[in-house]
């Protein structure tokens, strides 16, 4: 999942999250639905990827309140709150 800003998307590398339908529970992973499944946002292990070379095919766009848990999730990870 591609976390940073429409702003940034010039940038040859953008900053993402994994997904997972397999990631065990943990209160910094919100689930999502991907094509139906639930499915993990491993916040945890955030990166930045070249994403001409890293990421797969476009797989949606979260609810609002998914996107709402995943930034919650990223600001618990990263101690901004």
């Amino acid at each position: 999942m591609v976390l940073q800003a429409d702003e940034l998307a010039p940038l040859s590398t953008w900053i993402v999250a994994p997904t997972s339908t397999g990631a065990p529970d943990r209160s910094f992973r919100p689930t999502i639905e991907i094509d139906g499944a639930p499915t993990r946002v491993v916040v945890d292990q955030m990166a930045a990827v070249d994403h001409a070379v890293r990421l797969g095919d476009f797989a949606g766009r979260p609810t609002a309140g998914e996107l709402r848990a995943v930034d919650r999730a990223v600001q618990v990870v990263l101690g901004l709150r």
